[in-house]
């Protein structure tokens, strides 16, 4: 589930995407942070880490603040993965 989800959740984060479907593609990647957390600590190569520790914090500058507390709260059940590296 998570190969087939995952590259559609980073389009998601293209340039022509507006605010509100940036912050659905976080509301996904946080619940799949919170609920897969130890596959993805097993399995490396199901997402691009380096990638996301891109992509997450450049929503912290968009103005609108429920995006920016959507983009938090995704950094806080990522770096839960980033931790047991």
């Amino acid at each position: 589930m998570i190969k087939a989800v995952y590259p559609k959740l980073i389009l998601g984060f293209g340039n022509s995407m507006t605010e509100d479907v940036r912050e659905e593609c976080l509301d996904i990647l946080s619940e799949i942070f919170k609920r897969f957390n130890i596959l993805l600590l097993k399995k490396d190569d199901l997402v691009k880490k380096d990638e996301l520790m891109k992509l997450i914090p450049e929503q912290l500058g968009f103005t609108k603040p429920s995006l920016r507390k959507k983009a938090t709260n995704c950094m806080g059940a990522f770096c839960v993965i980033l931790n047991q590296r």
